[in-house]
Parts: C-alpha cells; sequence; structure tokens
C-alpha cells in the first residue's frame, strides 16, 4: 500500500517481491543418465549433485516460474506423464515457462498381455481390458485403426480385417484366418493422457512427441493463458490429439496432430484454440456445443 509523506513523496509498501528478478534457470532431464537426487542445473554429471535429473516427475518439482525443462532426447521414450500445474509451471510475457523437447517422446504403450485374448470364431478375438472407453493399439510398430460404424445395428461381418470394434465393455478384433494375435508383439494405450496443463499462464512446448494416451495427448484445461504448442506431434491417442477446455487460449503452430481415435483436436466450454501451419491428419478440429 502507499503512505503519504511530505513534499509529494509516496512511500509504497507491500509489494515485497513484485519486481523480483526471473531465475529462468534450464533444468535437464535425461531419462537414460540422469538421477532424481541431482539439481538439473546441468545436461551431463559435473559433481556429485550437479547433473540432469532422470523424470519428468523430478524437473516439474525443481523448477520454478519462467524457467525451462530441457529434455535429453536420447531416443528413448519417456514412459510418465508431464503434469503442468499453476504459478511455479507459468512464465511471463517476456520469459514463458518453456518445455524443449528436443524431439523426445513421451509414450503411453504398455505390452499388452497375453493371457486376455480369447477366440470368438475363425479370425475373430475378443480381448478384455480393466479400463473401459477410448482404447489404441499397436502390433509391433503398426497402430490397428478402429472400426466406428455409421449405424446402430451394425454386426461383427462388418468388422474389416485387422481392426478392431469396441462393444459392451470388450475388444473385438478381425484377423486373417492364418494368424492369431500371438504371433507378434502387442502393445496399448494404459495412461490415460500424455502432457496435462491446468490454469497455467505463458507456456511454450517445443520440439515434443506425444504417442499412445488412452484419452488425450495433450490436455489443456482451466484457464489456461498464453499455451503455445510448437513443432510438436501427438499421434495415435485414444480421444484427442489436443484438447482443450474450461476458458483456456491456446495456439497450435508447426504441429502434426494424427491419427488419433476421435479428434485431431476437440474444443469445449469456452476454451480456444488457433490453428497455424499444422498437419490435422484430414480431420477438422471439434468444437463442442
Amino acid at each position: 500500500m502507499a503512505r503519504r509523506l511530505g513534499l509529494g513523496i509516496v512511500i509504497i509498501t507491500g509489494l515485497t517481491g513484485l519486481f523480483a528478478p526471473v531465475r529462468g534457470a534450464d533444468i535437464h532431464v535425461d531419462n537414460a543418465n540422469g538421477v532424481d537426487s541431482n539439481d538439473g542445473l546441468a545436461a551431463v554429471a559435473m559433481t556429485v549433485i550437479n547433473g540432469p535429473v532422470r523424470t519428468l516427475k523430478r524437473a516439474t518439482q525443481l523448477v520454478q516460474a519462467g524457467d525451462t525443462i530441457v529434455l535429453n532426447g536420447s531416443g528413448r521414450p519417456f514412459y510418465e506423464p508431464l503434469c503442468l500445474v499453476g504459478g511455479s509451471h507459468s512464465g511471463f510475457l517476456s520469459k514463458p515457462f518453456t518445455i524443449q523437447g528436443n524431439g523426445a517422446v513421451i509414450s503411453g504403450l504398455r505390452e499388452l498381455p497375453s493371457d486376455g485374448w480369447r477366440q470368438q470364431s475363425a479370425g475373430v478375438w475378443r480381448l478384455s481390458l480393466t479400463r473401459k472407453g477410448y482404447y489404441r493399439f499397436f502390433r509391433g510398430d503398426q497402430s490397428i485403426p478402429e472400426f466406428l460404424p455409421t449405424t446402430a445395428d451394425a454386426v461383427l461381418d462388418d468388422l474389416p480385417l485387422d481392426h478392431y470394434l469396441s462393444r459392451r465393455g470388450d475388444v473385438i478384433f478381425r484377423f486373417d484366418e492364418r494368424n492369431t494375435p500371438f504371433t507378434q508383439s502387442w502393445s496399448y494405450a494404459a495412461d490415460d493422457t500424455g502432457v496435462s496443463l491446468v490454469s497455467v499462464r505463458n507456456v511454450r512446448i517445443v520440439n515434443l512427441h506425444v504417442v499412445g494416451f488412452r484419452v488425450d495427448g495433450i490436455n489443456i484445461d482451466g484457464n489456461c493463458r498464453g499455451v503455445t504448442l510448437d513443432n510438436v506431434a501427438s499421434e495415435h491417442n485414444g480421444r484427442a490429439g489436443v484438447s482443450a477446455n474450461g476458458t483456456s487460449q491456446v495456439f497450435l503452430e508447426n504441429s502434426r496432430i494424427t491419427g488419433n481415435g476421435r479428434h485431431s483436436v476437440f474444443v469445449s466450454e469456452f476454451a480456444r484454440v488457433n490453428v497455424a501451419g499444422s498437419d490435422l491428419g484430414g480431420v477438422e478440429p471439434t468444437v463442442a456445443e
């Protein structure tokens, strides 16, 4: 508050920290060689504690507003979600909080247990999973497309070869009758969301690949402002590549949002997404009424 003295002099009190300098540190994450007891302030180990951390979770615990999380991009996927919430994961107009992906992959895929398969008939197999709803499956490196019937009276005979159909809590596949689901390795989207942003400000996510999550690759919720996704790929997720909700405002630039189950970009409530120079795989954004 302000206290007025003589001669027009005003002393302002109660504003401690208003003009505090922004730290702007880089917190390095190396999921091959990092150690979570490190301080994250160096890309390679310099001393016993000065070096990269191992997990995204630890990096988000160490950062302050305006910092940058730098992923090592070694080619080894990060099998954990990235969650940014509130002020400590926010930035400033002059210094946004940044995720520098360096081409790293955040993956929600896990090995599919082989004991869940049950043969229904020649070439038709049923799979039961604990978590119901959206699904995504890979056979080897190949994504298996979902069959979405256009009518409610579709029957199993309509299910195309090498597709799956979600029905009554189970998943039904059709293969060539000479093959079984045991002839190759399988993986499935096990985790719900790859990158979650809740009520953050001035955040940039750059050069990051998000793949294989059960619901959304990137979910932006609450009252997020100044969120930019630049050169981001979000692919083969069960519901949407990018979902924006609440009153969030998002800029999607130079990105690839393809191969997702229901939507490329899903926008609900009062959120807004501005798309520029991005490949949505021919699927227009969905704006929920």
